[in-house]
């Protein structure tokens, strides 16, 4: 008689832009966004934020693929002069 085999499940993952807790209550972003920030601001901010994700995308990429620090560099200063990423 030939064993049958059910194919291993492998548990499905979800992203979530909220870090969780160890019990799975979703808690705020710990980046605080000042009441009255006005339109133009808002839009600096977000389009700064969207940047920073894109830039420290591109630099991870190209450390994937073996380009030299010499390169990286004033990707990386970049970067720092645009301040920690928001959390």
């Amino acid at each position: 008689m030939a064993t049958q085999t059910t194919p291993e499940r492998t548990p499905t993952v979800t992203r979530s832009s909220s870090p969780r807790v160890a019990h799975g209550t979703p808690q705020p972003r710990s980046r605080t966004v000042p009441a009255q920030e006005s339109g133009p601001q808002r839009a600096r901010r977000e389009a700064e934020d969207e940047f920073r994700s894109l830039l420290s995308g591109h630099i991870r990429d190209m450390r994937r693929r073996g380009v030299s620090e010499d390169v990286l560099g004033p990707f990386e200063r970049e970067l720092l002069r645009l301040g920690p990423a928001p959390a």
